[in-house]
């Protein structure tokens, strides 16, 4: 995938808070989105919204300095049903729509990727929306 573009939108003048916004095309198969330029930002937050789940799928947030090598983050979340986290992988085991985070990793990209899905006939799909901020 390429480069896409995020909203930039600036919260609070004073603060100089810059927030970005993306929702991404839906991944119907292992992969990843484009990424998006985001400098300077050092939270990612992604709204992930799972379909059609047979046993689990498991997802990672990636970010790169330059655009064009990527690493997995350590992803962290709040616990539910139906979500597990392991380091850099998010396991999703429920259809729903969950919040998975990186926090305090400055990046100039960042995308999401669909890593791997488990069980049955290999049909779920991932809706993802991105929130960013410094």
């Amino acid at each position: 995938m390429g480069l896409s573009q995020a909203t930039q939108k600036v919260v609070s003048s004073n603060a100089g808070l810059t927030q970005w916004t993306k929702t991404f095309t839906q991944l119907t198969t292992p992969g990843s989105t484009d990424h998006i330029h985001v400098p300077g930002t050092r939270r990612h937050t992604f709204q992930v919204t799972v379909a059609e789940i047979d046993t689990n799928v498991g997802v990672t947030i990636d970010g790169s300095i330059d655009g064009t090598n990527f690493f997995v983050m350590p992803v962290k979340g709040f616990t539910a049903t139906g979500i597990s986290y392991t380091n850099e992988i998010a396991t999703i085991t429920g259809n729903g729509t969950y919040l998975i985070y990186a926090e305090e990793i400055a990046v100039s990209y960042v995308r999401f990727t669909f890593a791997s899905e488990s069980g049955g006939d290999s049909s779920a799909t991932i809706d993802v929306k991105y929130l960013g901020s410094e």
